[in-house]
């Protein structure tokens, strides 16, 4: 059964483990959808992960994600971490 982790004000995001410099930027890097699929696994439907510059809340939550991108879209700001994301994610976002 998939694990379903929705955080809520009192509970924290979970997180993978990470390099104290490197962060994820090892794991993710070489191969960014085996990273994400493998740690949607373990940790649950919703989770953080950060390289040294950055850190991303990753969803396979359906309801969370029609909530960022449609519902509320104006409430997120498109950073420059976007622009770098186009090269995994393309233009659809």
């Amino acid at each position: 059964m998939k694990k379903v982790n929705t955080p809520t004000p009192f509970r924290e995001v979970p997180f993978p483990k990470k390099h104290w410099f490197w962060k994820n930027m090892k794991d993710f890097a070489p191969n960014p959808l085996e990273f994400i699929v493998k740690n949607i696994s373990e940790l649950g439907d919703v989770f953080e992960a950060e390289i040294p510059t950055r850190k991303f809340i990753m969803t396979a939550n359906a309801d969370l994600i029609k909530h960022v991108l449609q519902g509320n879209h104006r409430n997120y700001r498109k950073t420059k971490a976007y622009d770098d994301m186009q090269l995994l994610l393309g233009k659809g976002l």
